[in-house]
Order: C-alpha cells, then structure tokens, then sequence
C-alpha cells in the first residue's frame, strides 16, 4: 500500500507540490495566530503599564491591604493579623513575582513635646509615630545617621524624619520630643530622639509608595522596635493604622496570567471590605481592565481577519484534490475492480493525506515564526520597517492550532474520496457522460446566502450609530460583519457562475456564424466544460476580490485613523504652559480678581523647528439663552492670520476654504462664526448678535458671520457615557471669536500654543527637559500617528491583511497554472486532431486565448467588480470598529493604485506564464502520436 502511495505521488509530483504548498501555508498561518496574538498582548501590557507610569507617575505593581488596630477592639486585632498574613500569601495568590512586601505602621496624630530648652520657646508639635519595614535598605541619610533598633541609655527612640518634616516641624537633629498621650510598658511617656534625616537612597525605587517628601508629619523608628512596643492584636492598647503593600515585578506578567490577577484581586477586594481592614483598590487594576477589552478586541479581529485565507487556503487544498481524483478515477475504479474495498481506497487517501498534512507541519511551523515576525515589523499595507522584534514563543497553544489545520485540512482531502471510492468501470464511465449541475445550484444556496449577507449589511447599517457607541465602551469587533462580506463575496461569485455561461453563449450566439474553426472550437469548449471550469473560475473572482477588499480594508481603516488624529488636533503641536496666578493672595483677600502672568509666546516663534505659532484660547459652558434654553458651547478666539498659517485642514470638509471664514470674520472684531448645529436647532441666522456668558459671568457679545460643519479640533458630536452605563450621543457646539476681542472682554487668561514644525517635533521635548517645564495639555500629532501604527490592533490587521494579500496571490499563481497545463494534458488528442484536420498552431494558440478571455479574463472582471462592490458597501461599517474615538470627519474609502496594479500585475504575469507553457506543450504534440491514439 505504502509502495502504490509513494508511486502515486511521484507520477503527480507537480499536484503534490501544489497541495504541499497549501497545507504549508494553512499550517503556517494557523499556528501564527497564538503566536502572534500573544506576542502582541504582551507588548500591549507593557505599553499599557508604561502609559500609567507616565501618566499616574506611580508603580503599577503594587497592592495595599490596609488594617486599623483599635484600642480595646479584640476584633480589629484578628483583622490585622489576617491582613497580615495575607500580605505575606499576596504574591502566590496572584500568581506574580513578589518584589517586596513593604509594611508601614502609624499610630495616630497626637501631640509631643520638646524636651530642649530651646530660644524659640516652641510649645508642642503635632505628629505620628510611624515605621517601615526593611527602610535602612532604601532610606539614604543626609545627616546624622538611621535609627537603632534599641532604645538609647536614657530609654529614648531614635527616630529619623523627612528633610520636609525637619522643616515643617522645626525640628533639630539631636532633640527629644515626649508623647505624654503615649505610655510605655513603665507607665511613663515615650520619648523620641531625632537622630537623622533621610530621603530615598534611588530616585525610582518603587520601595516608596509615597515619596519622603508626603511624610511631613511623621517619625520613624525602628519597624521591629515600633511592633513590640506599639501593637498588641491579643489587647489592642494604641491605635494603629498599618498599610501592607505588595510590591511585585510587572514587568514578569505575562498577558495570558492577566485574567487570573484581575479575578483574584477583586476577589480579595470583596471578602476583605471591612471597618477594621480592606483592600485598596490597585491602580494595575484599571491598567489591567482596560488591557482586557483591548485583548478581547485584538484576539477576535485578528482571528476573524485570518477566517477569509484560511477559508481560501483549504477552497484551494479542495480544488488541487478534486483535481487529483478526477484523474485518478480510472485507477480508483481499477484498485475496485481487483478486488479491494472501499475501506481500503479511504484508507490509501488517509495515509497520502496525513503524509502530506506531516510534512507540511514540518515546514509550516518555522514559516508561521517568519510570519510573525513579519507581522511585527508591518507598519502599514505592504509596508515593513525595522523595529524592535516582538517575543515569540512556541506552546502548546500553538501546535494545537496547527494540528487543528492539520485535520481540518485531512478531511477536506479525504472526504470527497468517500463518494468516489465505490466507483467501479462501468460507474466510471457513466458518470463521464453524465452531466448534472451541482448542489449548490440545485439547492439555489449561492442566492440564499447572498440574501442573507445583504440583510446582514442591511442590518449592521442600520444600528451604525449603536454600534459605535458599543465600540467606543469597548466592545470587541462583531465577527458577523466581517463574516457578511465575505459571505457577500463568495456567494456573489457564485451567483456570477450563472450568469457567466449566459454571456459567453449570448457571445456565441451572437456569432455564431461568423467565427472562424478556433473560436468557434474554443467557445463550444467553454460552453461544454463549464463545470470542470466553474470551481477555478470561483477561485479567481475570489483571489481578485479578496485582494481589493483586503487591500481596501487596510489602506481605509489606517488612513482614517490618522486623518481623524489630524483633524482632533488641526496642527502639529498643541501646548499649554502652567501660567502663574494670585490665588494664594485670594485666599487672604476673596475680593481680589483672579489674574495670570502670561509667558513669554515669542520664544516658540523662535524655536528651530517651528514653521509657524498662534495662540489659541479655548473656554468651554460659554451659555447663551437660545428659545429660552440655555445652549452651552466651546469659544474658540483665534488671531485668524496667524491660525490660518498654522493649521492643517482638509480643504473638502467645508464648501468653501477655510482661509475664505478667516477672512470674513478678521473683517470686524465682533465677528463670530458658530457651529451648523445653532443654525439647525435654533434658527440662528447669518447677521444675528448673539451674548454668551461664562462660568465666572463675564459675556461677551458677536455678530454672526457664518456656519461651520468642521473646525479644526472641533468635534461636532461625542458619546458619553451616563449614570446607566450607557454611551448617549451628545451635540457639541462651537463659537470661533477673534482673540483679540476674547482677551480684553474675557480678561487675559492660560491659552494654548498651537505650532507648525518644520519636520521632527524632538526640539519642543528638548527645550522642555532643558527648561524643567511641566505642560497641562501636550499633544503631538506625530506621536500619536506613531502609537496609531504601533498600536497591536492597527498593526495585526495591517500584518494579516497583508498576509492574506500576499498568500492570496500564491495561490492565484499556482491554482491557474495548475489548472491549465492540465486541462492542456488532458486535450492533447483534441489539439492533434485539429492540428491534423489543418488547424495551425497560431490558431490554437488563439483558440487558447478565446477560452482565457472567456473564462479566466470573465472571472477577473467580475472579481474586480465584485471586490469594489464589496469595499463600497462594506468598509465604511469595519471602519467603526477600528475608532478609538468617533469617526468626526467623514469616512473615505481609500485605494491605493498600486494594489491594484500589484494584484494585475501578478495575475498577467501568470496568465502569460500560463499561455507560454501551455504553447510550448501544444508545439510539442506529433500529430502522428495524436492520430494513432485516435486509432486506438
């Protein structure tokens, strides 16, 4: 059996090549799934641990169980020692990488005394006696030197303080302070002497959860010294209030762990939410919540993405096996006749099939690790740089996947083997002259699922606006809607098949008198091999049109992305710089106004690398009493020549350009342009003096010199989210004033900076590091374009699309060619006869050409169609689910030539591969070889 196996794949080796090729790259994509997708969370993770240090400034690795110890309360003393032993069980119970457990201990505020006589006569001091576990590893002393853990000959603790506390308690090195509220053992006051002060021996060490400089107040002695002195869990004597914080090393979490640390926490949370102890909630809680939607939305869309290729890889696994068993009917029917049983043919199949399947794996599996590393260095369509290489690993996950391709692809070798390994001869030759149109055109399935794919889009455009709001809550991408276009897809392609055979014999028909012998020959063999060729037609409409959607899907979503990053910020850089004030001043006089120092603007126009600066002042709830409704809107005051120099628009977001606003209203200062939406819900008309009053009552006045759909920087709706959890749609409203008019009724208040660079936008981070300044509002567009392409969901749905692409070409390639030298092989008794009944090799060659234009050039046509169809009517919803924020300018559809002419151009080059190989097959054929088969 296995010797019959071996010499059945060599006399086929260029149809195993072809199969080899399909189950490689099923096996390979399959398995780059796990592969990637876990790699990509775990760089997520990381993204996301370091956005909540730049933005929180704090360690995200850390938990906190607090526990009060009450004075007389026996119950709060078992709530401390079960806190405490939980910190110590923490680790291991999340299942994380402990780094320390840092306990700190702090009785409550009571008043000392200074037992030095001192000149300033100070009277008593107000502070708490606290400690810290392991402090003398992170504490560095600025003088004198850290505390013992014994008390001194006199029975005094040494203490150490914050250089803030030394300050603000007016304490010296060297004194005592005496707590007559605090009884020793003896019955007489404790006593502290001050022997250093400290501050953190590392400027990050996450040791301090709370800087040295936040413990004002405080005095620390001995950790071990303040527990035997100070805590009783048996009889509480003093109260005490002790934190027992986990500090673990997230940058050891990996992403698969994360569901078990979140569960686990808020577990703790719940069963330990008491008046003596609780669980503080974590702030890795939020960082790991909000990794949790975007893992569930990257794990979806990127397996849905794959579902298309791996449905195109395995369509084509089937086509090469069809293949393979119509050509080894005779053999089947042979094996049949001598004797052997069904079982058995399955059997051979199975075994020829699973060699396959095992070779494939080989071989597929270091080609899914390229493929992910491919994945990781995409930064657009078709677009690969060099960036830092994501973290792969090969679990068990992975070959699960790809043993799942593996048998996936087995049953779609073997299963058609079922039907035919009953044939016998006379079966064999029946069925040859029989011709029945498939199931699926029987059962008019094709029609069906086109129906239900355009309900789908039906129904998917109709919630638009729900779904939208559903994604911007963080909901994952509905698998249906991209189920719906492919499905509209295929099923639309097969509906094509119909028509197809229709247009070719309405062709022939049309001329049918008139053609010469080739043509003639060639569209009768069209016409009578329409099954044969229906499955290779349907693989082409499908290459053609998954290439362009794909291609579209990814060229739009990407595109969108940044267009809508642009317009939100409507420049470059945005800035605004903390302005110094008067409020201390008010606080001693209230009937003083609220003033500012303005910084100076003039060193930003003079940046290296500034193009252009404006000033921009924004105020948001400026209300004005519209149908006797206050409407509260944003005022915008602009200096309209500067800000027109210094913006970036898109000049198809308003009628007119927006130089055109700019000028109308620079005209007159009490010109004012406002939002479309006062002109549709409140008939505010053109020329209409309009008085909007602010938070602090002052008003300023304009005149109405236009409407506005699109500003920059202005949405015109947003969805927030209410007391329900509900995301509700909310109108937005817009005043753009000149500046000028805004700062002298308004008063002169913090603005923002609004620049144009030059190119690289480095020079504002060095000026600000240099300068040590601190900005309330920084935004970098090129930033933020960069984060958008790094970002796991952007990059996997460039990198798999791209892939799709890439493999749906392959397989373009191979699937034509194999198919015509075939369908040439098996007609080479039908070219020598014509080349014997005079017909020349130019005119089968032409012959050949009628059947590509008519078949395989038909079938790129409406796969062409059939693509943009699909892009039109169904990107615009796949877009919604790769908005971070709402889409706020409007959507396009974007193309990019080069796809197309890179799609084309692969498929020509192949056609005409396929026409020169099949020429030089025909010019090998010897009439005399074709006339005595005839005879036999």
């Amino acid at each position: 059996m296995i010797r019959f196996m071996k010499q059945k794949l060599l006399h086929k080796k260029w149809m195993v090549v072809c199969l080899l090729i399909g189950n490689i790259l099923l096996v390979a994509i399959a398995g780059s799934n796990p592969m990637y997708r876990n790699a990509a969370l775990q760089k997520t993770l990381t993204s996301k641990y370091a956005s909540y240090i730049l933005e929180e400034n704090e360690y995200p690795g850390i938990m906190t169980l607090e526990s009060n110890l009450r004075n007389g309360k026996k119950n709060s003393g078992k709530s401390f020692e079960r806190m405490e032993n939980l910190s110590k069980e923490l680790a291991d119970e999340l299942g994380v990488t402990e780094k320390e457990v840092v306990s700190f201990y702090s009785t409550s505020k009571t008043r000392g005394l200074s037992t030095m006589n001192r000149q300033d006569n100070k009277g008593s001091i107000t502070m708490r006696i606290c400690a810290m576990s392991n402090m003398k590893e992170h504490a560095k002393m600025l003088t004198g030197k850290m505390c013992s853990s014994k008390p001194d000959a006199s029975g005094a603790f040494e203490a150490v303080i914050s250089q803030r506390a030394l300050t603000k308690l007016n304490l010296l090195v060297g004194e005592e302070v005496s707590f007559a509220g605090f009884l020793g053992a003896d019955g007489q006051p404790i006593r502290l002497k001050i022997v250093g002060v400290f501050e953190n021996s590392e400027e990050e060490d996450p040791y301090w959860i709370s800087s040295p400089s936040e413990y004002f107040m405080e005095c620390f002695i001995d950790s071990d010294l303040f527990r035997s002195v100070f805590i009783n869990t048996k009889k509480p004597v003093f109260t005490i209030t002790a934190n027992f914080s986990l500090i673990y090393d997230y940058e050891k979490v990996k992403s698969t762990e994360v569901n078990h640390i979140v569960d686990k926490t808020e577990e703790i949370m719940n069963e330990n939410n008491t008046r003596e102890a609780y669980a503080k909630e974590p702030g890795y809680l939020t960082v790991l919540k909000d990794y949790q939607l975007t893992a569930k939305k990257v794990s979806t869309t990127l397996l849905i993405l794959q579902i298309p290729v791996l449905a195109l890889l395995l369509a084509f696994i089937f086509m090469i096996s069809r293949q393979m068993l119509d050509l080894e009917q005779n053999e089947i029917a042979m094996l049949k006749s001598r004797g052997s049983s069904k079982k058995q043919i399955i059997l051979i199949y199975l075994l020829q099939s699973t060699v396959i399947s095992v070779m494939s794996f080989l071989v597929g599996l270091p080609i899914g690790i390229f493929l992910c590393k491919a994945l990781g260095s995409t930064n657009g369509f078709l677009e690969f740089i060099q960036r830092k290489a994501i973290d792969i690993s090969v679990n068990g996950e992975v070959f699960l996947y790809c043993l799942g391709a593996m048998a996936i692809s087995i049953a779609f070798m073997v299963f058609p083997v079922f039907k035919d390994a009953n044939v016998t001869i006379v079966n064999y030759k029946q069925k040859k002259n029989r011709k029945n149109k498939p199931l699926l055109q029987r059962a008019y399935v094709d029609v069906i699922l086109l129906g239900i794919s355009l309900y789908g889009l039906y129904s998917f455009t109709d919630r638009k606006e729900a779904l939208t709001a559903q994604m911007l809550q963080g909901a994952s991408l509905d698998p249906f809607l991209f189920i719906c276009s492919s499905l509209f897809i295929i099923s639309a392609s097969l509906v094509a098949l119909r028509i197809q055979p229709l247009m070719v014999k309405l062709v022939y028909l049309i001329g049918k008198k008139r053609w010469k012998p080739a043509f003639f020959a060639s569209f009768l063999q069209i016409i009578r091999t329409k099954g044969k060729q229906s499955f290779m037609m349907v693989f082409l409409m499908l290459t053609v049109a998954l290439g362009i959607f794909n291609a579209t899907v990814a060229r739009t979503i990407l595109s969108n992305s940044e267009k809508g990053i642009r317009y939100s910020a409507g420049t470059d850089l945005i800035l605004k710089q903390a302005w110094e004030d008067n409020a201390l001043y008010r606080e001693q006089n209230p009937d003083l106004e609220l003033s500012y120092v303005e910084p100076d603007f003039s060193v930003y126009e003079s940046m290296e690398g500034v193009e252009k600066a404006t000033k921009v002042y924004k105020e948001d709830k400026m209300t004005a009493n519209l149908k006797s409704e206050n409407v509260s809107g944003t005022i915008m005051g602009i200096d309209t020549k500067n800000f027109g120099e210094t913006i970036k628009f898109q000049d198809d977001l308003l009628p007119i350009h927006i130089n055109n606003y700019l000028n109308a209203i620079s005209q007159n200062s009490d010109a004012i342009l406002l939002s479309e939406n006062y002109k549709d819900k409140y008939d505010v008309k053109i020329g209409d003096k309009l008085t909007f009053t602010g938070e602090d009552k002052k008003q300023i006045s304009g005149v109405v010199y236009g409407f506005v759909d699109y500003w920059p920087g202005y949405a015109p709706v947003s969805y927030v989210l209410n007391e329900k959890g509900v995301m509700n749609k909310q109108d937005n409203y817009l005043i753009v004033a000149n500046l000028t008019k805004v700062q002298t009724t308004l008063g002169m208040k913090p603005y923002e900076v609004w620049i144009k660079t030059k190119g690289s936008s480095q020079f504002i981070y060095d000026y600000a590091k240099k300068n040590n300044l601190e900005y309330t509002k920084f935004e970098d567009v090129a930033s933020e374009l960069v984060d958008v392409r790094n970002d796991a969901l952007f990059q996997g749905t460039n990198g798999i699309l791209t892939m799709s692409f890439i493999v749906i070409l392959i397989l373009c390639s191979t699937g034509f060619l194999i198919y015509w030298i075939l369908s040439i092989r098996q007609r080479e008794l039908l070219f020598g006869v014509f080349r014997a009944m005079g017909m020349t090799k130019k005119e089968i060659i032409h012959m050949l050409i009628n059947e590509q234009v008519f078949s395989s050039g038909l079938s790129i046509i409406i796969g062409t169609i059939l693509g943009l169809l699909a892009s039109k009517l169904f990107v615009p919803l796949v877009q919604i689910f790769y908005s971070s924020t709402e889409q706020t300018i409007p959507l396009e559809v974007v193309r990019n030539t080069m796809d197309m002419v890179r799609l084309f151009c692969v498929i020509g080059i192949v056609i005409i591969i396929c026409m020169a190989v099949l020429g030089k097959l025909i010019s090998k054929i010897r009439i005399s070889q074709a006339l005595k088969l005839g005879e036999e």
